[in-house]
């Protein structure tokens, strides 16, 4: 069956093309009666609106483009999500970009937005890549992103460096702890660095040493967590507690335990970070730090709508994502371990 055109609305309806395309595209204004019979043959026409020619004409495509390090990771799935549900309801389209933790595919994801033309990016990046950086300021189009850069050029939804690490790693401290270890992601990560940065500022803050061999680092995935797990089962004298730079870390962790047979929190503790779903359902239950997505996504949403729309056309402004622990089952209060 032919798909119908503006020109057989206007015929079906009586109305001029000039006339159906100002009502079509919101463009001017139609009145009442005219915009009934319009409507009217529209539906009987089933006629859909070729919305790239639109978005020529409007110099917009209704898309805004995400980025993310890893949408296997539930905290960016909830991200996606709920900006989908917020961008349907007002005609937008949320089109995804998984960089795969990689920082060279964050310069392509870049360049894939500006080819794309969307009318803005949410940038959520694990590292400060200076040349995505320099792109999305070239591209001109409104930004979010999740990093606080020293250059402020964007809106940023950021955490207080390091700081969700830090109230972990407090936690295990107030609970007795003096054997700590770390399970971080990429090591050259920023997002790593800041979480790294962290838990060292706890265990300095007690006077405590960290042994080489009880930071782990490698990715922030499960599998890493997992290899972790297995790393520190096969040491002699391991830590009676590890921080977790995420959350599927900790369940790579838990994972690698339970099969070796070592229990949690009886002979370890552990903690993590982003309070996704999961960790209320693994065995045991994860002590952790909330990181809300949807938080996030309310917000980054919200503040890119009023740069699209210009609502907003000022300084770059800045909003703190809060933290806040979540004791679960994961950890134990121990004795404090005198001399260490």
């Amino acid at each position: 069956m032919k798909k119908a055109t503006l020109k057989d609305v206007s015929s079906k309806s009586g109305v001029s093309v000039s006339t159906v395309s100002r009502y079509i595209n919101g463009s001017g204004y139609v009145d009442e009666k005219t915009a009934r019979c319009i409507q009217e043959a529209v539906e009987e026409l089933n006629y859909k609106p070729n919305k790239f020619a639109q978005s020529l004409k409007k110099d917009a495509t209704q898309q805004i483009v995400l980025i993310v390090p890893d949408i296997l990771n539930p905290y960016y799935a909830v991200i996606f999500r709920e900006l989908q549900e917020r961008a349907l309801a007002e005609g937008y389209t949320i089109v995804l970009y998984d960089t795969a933790q990689r920082e060279e595919e964050e310069i392509k994801a870049v360049s894939f937005a500006e080819e794309l033309g969307a009318d803005g990016i949410i940038y959520c990046s694990i590292y400060k890549s200076e040349e995505c950086l320099k792109r999305l300021i070239q591209n001109g189009k409104p930004v979010i992103v999740n990093n606080n850069y020293k250059m402020a050029a964007f809106d940023t939804l950021y955490s207080e460096e390091g700081n969700g690490i830090y109230i972990s790693a407090r936690h295990l401290l107030e609970c007795g702890h003096r054997k700590i270890g770390y399970v971080g992601g990429n090591p050259v990560s920023d997002v790593n660095i800041r979480r790294k940065r962290g838990f060292f500022k706890a265990v300095e803050e007690q006077d405590i040493s960290v042994p080489e061999d009880w930071i782990f680092e490698m990715d922030f995935s499960m599998a890493a967590g997992y290899k972790a797990g297995m790393y520190f089962a096969s040491l002699e004298e391991r830590p009676t507690a590890l921080c977790a730079a995420n959350d599927i870390i900790a369940m790579g962790l838990i994972t690698a335990f339970n099969e070796r047979r070592i229990r949690i929190p009886q002979d370890i503790s552990i903690t993590g970070e982003d309070n996704i779903e999961f960790s209320k359902i693994c065995r045991p239950t994860l002590t952790t730090v909330e990181n809300s997505g949807s938080f996030f996504a309310e917000n980054a949403y919200r503040l890119l709508m009023e740069r699209i729309k210009k609502q907003y056309t000022g300084e770059a402004r800045k909003i703190v994502c809060p933290r806040e622990l979540i004791i679960r089952e994961s950890t134990k209060i121990v004795r404090e371990e005198k001399g260490e």
